[in-house]
């Protein structure tokens, strides 16, 4: 079986597969796959969101999957996705809260992004201690960021399991049968049955349900109803490599009264937002939506500012934009970069 992590790449030419296993290693493919096989646009689950994680010694190389905020308080948000999603190979960076999230990859990198691009509290991040990479059982993670406004749209976590098999509704920023470079947020409904006190289990067969990038996205009843309505009865954990068999995702209520509960209980609130108020003017104004964007952007494309700005950031210059910001062969709003990507959990 196989977690379901997206790898965004920095070329249409180059599509990879990429192992979460620490000892992986990229290996090439030639097949193009597909986000939730199968689905269809989803513009309606708005508290279902993309997370981004990204090299900071590369920004063209992100991973990414898909996450459920869960709760607001205080201008900071909570959203539970799989463990896998946090530990492998780099942990979150940025949360997007829209229904296509390659506008927002630009942000990457930006400590301060333009909302509905949020930045994750890097002391946040938690996994499930009984998380199992061999079974995928426990596989959560929980994390916050800032600035989350208090009209965010949250869904409410499962108190108990559906007796039999039911029908679910799956909702993720994966690849699809026909468009393995997906970056919309689409959903399915399927039916799905407990397999064990730990997880649901469901049928692929033809292709059909969640993939590469799905990792970490809810499993919703009752199917269909409005958002306010569902609650959240699992997490997307793994399935076969060509998504055409079966997948699994870890039960909600396995980790209700432990981990989810030992997480609210005992983690301390987040510390304010660093940096001073030019600084988050700055990096929003600069960021997708932001006034200055177009500006921003015609740097990043130009060869001499690129120079520029490597050079600052090895001199250490105290300049606010002295960090390497090229976004050369990243998804832009017309062409989206990514490449499937799948690994053991």
């Amino acid at each position: 079986m196989k977690s379901l992590l997206h790898r965004v790449a920095s070329s249409l030419s180059t599509i990879l597969l990429v192992g979460c296993g620490s000892t992986s290693e990229p290996t090439a493919i030639g097949v193009v796959q597909q986000p939730i096989y199968g689905g269809t646009a989803d513009v309606t689950h708005d508290a279902v969101v993309e997370i981004i994680s990204y090299l900071p010694s590369d920004l063209n190389t992100m991973f990414n999957c898909t996450g459920t905020v869960i709760n607001v308080q205080n201008g900071i948000g909570y959203v539970l996705t799989a463990a896998h999603c946090c530990n492998n190979p780099v942990p979150p960076a940025l949360i997007v809260a829209a229904p296509d999230f390659v506008p927002y990859v630009a942000d990457v990198g930006f400590a301060h992004p333009k909302a509905p691009a949020y930045a994750v509290v890097p002391s946040s991040i938690a996994s499930d201690p009984q998380y199992d990479n061999s079974t995928g059982s426990h596989d959560f993670c929980l994390l916050q960021f800032w600035g989350a406004p208090a009209t965010m749209p949250t869904i409410k976590l499962a108190a108990g399991v559906p007796a039999g098999t039911v029908p679910m509704e799956f909702v993720g920023y994966g690849t699809t049968k026909t468009d393995n470079q997906n970056t919309k947020r689409f959903s399915i409904t399927m039916p799905a049955s407990a397999s064990s006190a730990n997880a649901i289990e469901y049928d692929m067969t033809g292709g059909r349900g969640p993939c590469a990038g799905d990792s970490g996205g809810p499993a919703l009843v009752p199917a269909g109803a409005p958002q306010s309505q569902q609650s959240l009865v699992a997490v997307t954990s793994n399935g076969d490599a060509a998504c055409t068999q079966g997948g699994m995702s870890s039960l909600v209520s396995s980790a209700l009264h432990g981990f989810i509960a030992n997480y609210f209980a005992t983690t301390p609130p987040a510390p304010p937002e660093p940096g001073s108020a030019c600084d988050k003017c700055s990096d929003r104004e600069l960021s997708v939506g932001g006034v200055c964007e177009q500006a921003r952007s015609a740097c990043d494309n130009d060869a001499d500012c690129q120079s520029y700005t490597a050079c600052a950031a090895a001199c250490g210059s105290a300049s606010p934009r002295a960090v390497p910001r090229t976004r050369k062969g990243l998804p832009s709003t017309t062409k989206a970069r990514v490449a499937s990507a799948r690994a053991r959990a």
